[in-house]
């Protein structure tokens, strides 16, 4: 007979009420069992008391009013069928006995339950409050007060004295979190890691609550360890995390609808360049810009759809649009870049016309690649825990770890509250050690922006090679604890070592809280490419099939400038490049820094025209031919150092009639700015609709079908209608 059955049989047992072959296994089973015995005598005491208890003598006589003595005697005189049960007849016939078995199984509980709901209500609350707690993100927590409330105020929440002797609290606006000061431990970066980490850890375990260790430390999805300890979490606080992981969806961005109406949208950090007016041609024929191969805003956008928001209208760059996608320019063979141009009637600006300039540099060959120099300045604060952030960082260096040269360089450096050196300068040839050290980042602590990037570029000017890429490579969420001093000092030292140069190329990660406006300057004032990677396809599109224009930078300071002929075109407008804008003068002034551009890469422009009628179009007279504008391009050799100078006439008979007969590339660069216009609210957009650029694009996605970019635009446009705003 095993403990459970003994135990079932005690009280019966001790009251003699088992049949005798029973009582002897009983007997012969507490002989052996020291623990049987010690419940019996349990049992056995209890029963004394209850005995003694109705033994005694009444210490007050028994009174009754004369009322309700009447009410007694008139029930007794009402007779009722009596059905009696075999518990009923028990109970009828041994009251005392009944009596002592139900005293028997109260104290039997109460003495079960009293330590496990104390344990359970402690786990419950510690999984609740170190889940939510992140106290540098206090203010995201907002539209979570009131779920607060609700979940501990529901799962036993102790009593006022055990509650000033157990528990500290904290407060967020009017709800009281309540947490152990035994349990709580590091914090994580963010609230939304803490929660994707603990609804993971429920969502894991084993039914058995015996083997239901989970450990707060446990990297399941690219989560690095956070705490030593591990909590054994009961039945109830299974159910509490569980239902945690269920309001706040699993380890991704709320939806959209979620998002809107919690008021719990993720923090941007965006700034709105405005959008660029028409122009009048005779007081301003000139327009002038550094050039951008930047493709961030794009990718930004795109990850918000997926995830069920519009972008901010602020976080549309046109530009960045226009550039993510390939127009088939053909590289030039020994000029550094060639300039193209098609114009057409507008798709979307009625009676308009519109411009396409685009500049393609010279592919480098592999013998003309020179070495690179890299330095890996990896972002590891607490923001940074979460598999699209840390995750995919370690899978776009690997990949492209392993595509680097023999003769390729890398040291990597993280930093987080302060900054650690994990490999010098190693050869890319080492690619055990540099995935080692790469493999080896873990996220924690606060954002010492200043301090890593001091580190990075004081370990670059270390390994500087001459006639080497010597470069920055940034990755990180951009959340970063500075001042406007830091900010201003961190900018001049990038733009110091750019003369020297050491650029710096940023690429921003993350879902969630990011800040597009300062890594969009610190690429800028780097002289390098900033890129969003919203997946490892993007990785590899950056580190593995553009690699060469990643790390091989052919030309600087890329200036275009584009001379209208005022008396063809009335007015015109520049699509984007808002805050690329450069004086007239800035054009032939080498000190002005601006763009540059990698190996193979082009850059595309659009203008809008309004192009004055013809008076003497009727008549018969010869006239000389008139350009319509004037395309130049000036740069610098990144090889020789010298400044060159090229341009490009644009007459009015290259316009084609009709839109039907441009290019698929002129058809889809108008298309994919009149769709970025929209996103961004430009005024010069009213009037159109996602309908219609819609309608504009099926064809070209047609006859593009092998390109998957395009697929994914249109999908984009369809899905922009019905998608909400982010704010």
């Amino acid at each position: 007979m095993n403990c459970a059955a003994s135990k079932a049989l005690l009280t019966l047992y001790v009251l003699k009420d088992l049949d005798e072959v029973t009582a002897t296994t009983v007997q012969s089973h507490l002989d052996d069992c020291p623990a049987c015995r010690a419940a019996l005598q349990d049992i056995d005491s209890t029963l004394g008391l209850l005995r003694d208890a109705l033994a005694a003598p009444t210490q007050a006589p028994a009174q009754l009013g004369s009322v309700r003595r009447t009410r007694i005697l008139d029930k007794r005189s009402v007779k009722r069928p009596t059905i009696v049960s075999g518990v009923s007849w028990f109970t009828h016939h041994h009251r005392a006995l009944a009596a002592a078995a139900a005293a028997v199984f109260v104290v039997g509980m109460i003495s079960l339950i009293l330590p496990a709901t104390k344990s359970d209500r402690e786990v419950s609350l510690c999984v609740v409050a170190e889940a939510l707690e992140a106290p540098q993100e206090l203010d995201e927590v907002q539209s979570f007060k009131d779920m607060q409330c609700e979940l501990v105020l529901k799962h036993a929440l102790p009593s006022a004295p055990e509650r000033k002797q157990n528990f500290e609290e904290i407060t967020f606006g009017h709800a009281t979190m309540v947490k152990s000061p035994v349990s709580m431990r590091g914090l994580l970066g963010n609230r939304t890691a803490a929660l994707q980490q603990y609804a993971g850890a429920a969502a894991e375990m084993p039914q058995d609550d015996s083997k239901g260790d989970v450990r707060a430390g446990s990297d399941r999805s690219g989560l690095s360890d956070v705490s030593d300890k591990s909590h054994k979490l009961p039945a109830r606080s299974k159910l509490l995390a569980a239902e945690v992981h269920a309001r706040r969806g699993p380890e991704k961005m709320l939806s959209k609808k979620e998002a809107v109406e919690a008021g719990d949208a993720p923090r941007w950090n965006f700034t709105a360049h405005g959008v660029n007016p028409f122009v009048a041609t005779r007081s301003e024929p000139f327009s002038t810009f550094g050039i951008d191969v930047d493709t961030a805003s794009y990718t930004l956008t795109r990850n918000m759809m997926t995830q069920g928001l519009l972008p901010p209208a602020e976080a549309v760059r046109t530009e960045e649009f226009v550039n993510a996608f390939d127009y088939d320019y053909v590289a030039p063979s020994h000029r550094t870049f060639r300039i193209y141009t098609e114009l057409a009637p507008s798709p979307f600006g009625r009676g308009l016309h519109m411009l396409k300039i685009g500049v393609k540099g010279r592919r480098l060959g592999r013998e003309e690649q020179r070495p690179a120099v890299l330095t890996f300045l990896v972002d590891t604060s607490g923001s940074m825990n979460a598999p699209e952030r840390i995750g995919l960082v370690r899978k776009a260096l690997r990949l492209l770890v392993e595509n680097l040269g023999p003769n390729d360089q890398v040291a990597v450096i993280q930093y987080d509250s302060h900054a650690r050196l994990l490999l010098e300068h190693t050869a890319a040839s080492e690619k055990a050690r540099i995935l080692q050290a790469i493999n080896r980042m873990q996220c924690s602590g606060s954002t010492n922006l200043e301090e890593g990037m001091n580190e990075a570029y004081r370990l670059a000017a270390d390994a500087f090679m001459g006639g080497a890429e010597n470069r920055v490579l940034l990755l990180s969420d951009g959340v970063a604890n500075l001042g406007n001093v830091a900010v201003e000092d961190i900018l001049k030292k990038i733009a110091a070592y750019r003369k020297q140069g050491i650029f710096c190329s940023v690429f921003g990660v993350g879902s969630g809280s990011y800040d597009d406006t300062m890594l969009e300057t610190l690429a800028n004032k780097g002289d390098g490419v900033y890129t969003f990677l919203d997946s490892e396809e993007e990785a590899r599109r950056v580190f593995v099939d553009d690699l060469a224009a990643t790390l091989n930078t052919i030309a600087a300071d890329v200036k275009i400038q584009v001379e209208f002929n005022p008396n063809i075109i009335k007015q015109y407008r520049q699509l984007g490049y808002e805050n690329r804008r450069l004086k007239k003068e800035d054009f032939r002034n080498d000190a002005v820094d601006a763009g540059e551009v990698g190996s193979g890469q082009s850059v595309t422009a659009l203008y809008e025209l309004d192009l004055r009628p013809h008076p003497l179009s009727k008549r018969r007279i010869a006239l000389p031919p008139r350009k319509l504008a004037t395309v130049r391009v000036r740069y610098r050799r990144i090889d020789t150092g010298r400044v060159e100078e090229i341009e490009r006439s644009v007459w009015p008979h290259e316009c084609v009639p009709t839109l039907n007969k441009a290019s698929s590339s002129f058809r889809l660069a108008t298309t994919v700015a009149e769709f970025a216009e929209l996103l961004r609210g430009s005024p010069h957009a009213k009037g159109s609709t996602y309908e219609e650029v819609a309608a504009v694009l099926r064809p070209i996605a047609l006859e593009l079908h092998l390109d998957k970019r395009v697929q994914e635009l249109l999908q984009m446009v369809m899905a922009a209608e019905s998608t909400p705003r982010g704010q």
